[in-house]
């Protein structure tokens, strides 16, 4: 029989999802990973999702003045949606909620989440937190709770050193309902960090670290045996590490949970066995995460051989491309548009506009040249906390490129992500 934690006294923690997005709405699974983490510490924690309350000041208002936390820490999943045009800027309403903790509570506020990696510092002081963790936040956030005081006021940017296994995940802080009934899909990761070397993205080049497989099964186990059959990973890319993924996945194959899940994967990094143990996992989208900027032919040959795996075992590939870079050239898109087309994926999203942040490669290249500012939506105003993007290709030329070939979406048309345009796959 399991036995009871010993519950510290004093600190009381809330960690709160400020995310409001809702196209889709994604459940913050960080925090589930943190909350159970602090938990096994002998913490008293609390989770308050905002995601689908009407009015997200008076509910954290009402909790803060009932439960009396002295820790505040808030998810930043995103700076803002990363769609052009029509983009929407999260930030300030978040600084309004870490006003309240912080300010009118006494509350030390801690940051976190994918959003922080954007910019940390000026993260932090723009939304006023006492520290911004970027990275995986369990240890770190765990060494902040052994003296809170330490931290306040500090705007200190700490690091997270990788995933934290054994711990799990705290399941009971969220309405899964609510998510489910409103396009939501549950997630669940294998690792964080990732090894490629986009220049547009801000994972890339970070820290990676891997969960255990077991720890893995065991948590998709308890989700499955609570009725949820349809998940999505939310992982950078899967396929990170080919002999971690042919572990994990065999290790799904023989629990035989009977759900289906959709997940990211970049070029390179597969095999034969790979695909066919996905098809016998209930995998049946992949989104292959591309883009045109210095691909030689073998990287195409990847996509190709991807795509008809995928294929063989029940899978739909689809792309997500990003194309139109620094010095491209239309007849560089109309390459890309073939070698797409000679893939024979079953699908492409074509973006054209990228968002650009402090400390990308791409936004380095765009400083470096005056030039390339005439492609901008807005001038650079550092620290780019707010939205500028870079629009190399025009919408006709685009167009024009497609030429009404079906094959082809353009993102930032229709809102959403392709588990939801697929879900009907999984009914």
């Amino acid at each position: 029989m399991e036995q009871p934690r010993t519950v510290r006294s004093g600190t009381k923690i809330l960690l709160v999802n400020p995310n409001r997005y809702r196209d889709p709405p994604v459940p913050p699974i960080g925090l589930e990973h943190l909350s159970a983490h602090v938990k096994a510490r002998g913490y008293e924690c609390r989770m308050l999702d905002l995601c689908f309350v009407d009015d997200p000041t008076m509910v954290l208002n009402r909790e803060l003045r009932e439960y009396g936390p002295g820790v505040a820490g808030f998810s930043v999943r995103n700076v803002d949606s990363v769609l052009y045009p029509g983009t929407e800027y999260f930030l300030p309403a978040i600084r309004e909620l870490l006003t309240l903790a912080g300010r009118d509570y006494g509350c030390l506020t801690v940051i976190g989440g994918a959003g922080v990696g954007a910019a940390p510092r000026a993260l932090c002081d723009y939304l006023g937190a006492d520290v911004a963790v970027e990275g995986p936040g369990e240890e770190v956030f765990a060494r902040i709770l052994e003296n809170p005081e330490q931290f306040r006021g500090s705007r200190q940017v700490l690091r997270g050193e990788g995933m934290v296994s054994g711990s799990g995940r705290d399941l009971n802080g969220l309405d899964y309902r609510l998510y489910h009934d409103s396009g939501g899909v549950v997630g669940f990761r294998t690792h964080c960090g990732c090894s490629s070397a986009c220049i547009y993205c801000l994972e890339a080049g970070t820290p990676v670290s891997f969960r255990n497989p077991a720890d893995v099964v065991r948590e998709l186990k308890t989700l499955t045996e609570s009725g949820y059959l349809h998940f999505h990973l939310c992982d950078p890319e899967f396929n990170e590490d080919l002999p971690y993924c042919t572990s994990l996945l065999k290790m799904m194959v023989r629990e035989n949970q009977g759900m289906k899940w959709a997940l990211y994967m970049r070029p390179g990094t597969f095999s034969e066995e790979m695909f066919e143990l996905l098809g016998r996992s209930g995998a049946y989208l992949v989104t292959l995460s591309v883009c045109s900027w210095k691909r030689d032919i073998d990287y195409w040959r990847n996509v190709k051989e991807m795509t008809g795996l995928g294929r063989d075992n029940g899978i739909r590939v689809v792309l997500d491309v990003m194309t139109g870079f620094p010095y491209e050239t239309e007849d560089d898109l109309h390459i890309l548009l073939d070698r797409v087309r000679w893939a024979r994926t079953d699908q492409a999203m074509l973006n054209v506009n990228f968002r650009l942040y402090q400390n990308l490669p791409v936004t380095h290249l765009i400083r470096k040249d005056s030039n390339l500012t005439q492609y901008l939506s807005a001038p650079l105003k550092e620290p780019l906390l707010e939205p500028v993007f870079y629009n190399h290709v025009s919408h006709e030329m685009l167009i024009k490129g497609i030429g009404g070939d079906v094959l082809f979406g353009v993102s930032g048309e229709t809102r959403g992500v392709n588990y939801q345009a697929d879900e009907r796959n999984v009914r």
